[in-house]
């Protein structure tokens, strides 16, 4: 059955909004998930604070020509799309979907699109499984810091050696003299 119009613009609001508040789309072929690991996706989605949403390729068109989007046609993606929006951060929508995945293989990235300065840039499935596969931001940052410290730590062991051999050697001439 199909929808009327008026549901087929409260779709495209919904797909709209999703896309203005995100700060990355993962697309997804879902086509051979049985309906209760799909539930289960979606469980997963909600719960990581991810939207998960399935609509025709021509309201997503409709909604990413409303938003400005032309880097990627909806219609040329393969397969049943679905429309995964991460609002966290960049990565959150690729890294949920690949952790599902894991288990389920039935779920393939066919694309993403990810916010730049001059507007959004589509990203080809291999770049959605890579990104999807790098470590967390706070991984990343603690990451950064570990390395940032590491000169410091250096110093302050090479500093505290001598500081130790000094004493050491105050010591054994105390000692020699006693």
């Amino acid at each position: 059955m199909s929808k009327t119009k008026a549901a087929k613009a409260a779709t495209i609001e919904t797909l709209t909004n999703a896309l203005r508040s995100a700060k990355g789309v993962a697309f997804v072929n879902f086509v051979g998930l049985t309906v209760k690991d799909a539930t289960a996706l979606r469980r997963r989605c909600r719960a990581a604070g991810i939207k998960y949403l399935v609509a025709k390729k021509t309201l997503l068109e409709l909604a990413f020509k409303k938003e400005g989007i032309d880097s990627v046609n909806p219609r040329e993606l393969s397969g049943g799309i679905a429309a995964v929006f991460g609002s966290e951060d960049e990565i959150s929508a690729a890294k949920t979907i690949n952790d599902f995945g894991v288990d389920h293989q039935g779920l393939k990235f066919v694309g993403g699109l990810m916010p730049e300065s001059s507007g959004w840039r589509f990203l080809t499935a291999a770049e959605v499984d890579a990104l999807a596969k790098l470590p967390g931001r706070q991984a990343l940052v603690a990451e950064l810091v570990g390395t940032m410290l590491s000169p410091v730590r250096g110093l302050v062991g090479a500093l505290a050696g001598n500081t130790r051999s000094l004493v050491q050697v105050l010591r054994a001439i105390q000692e020699s003299r006693a």
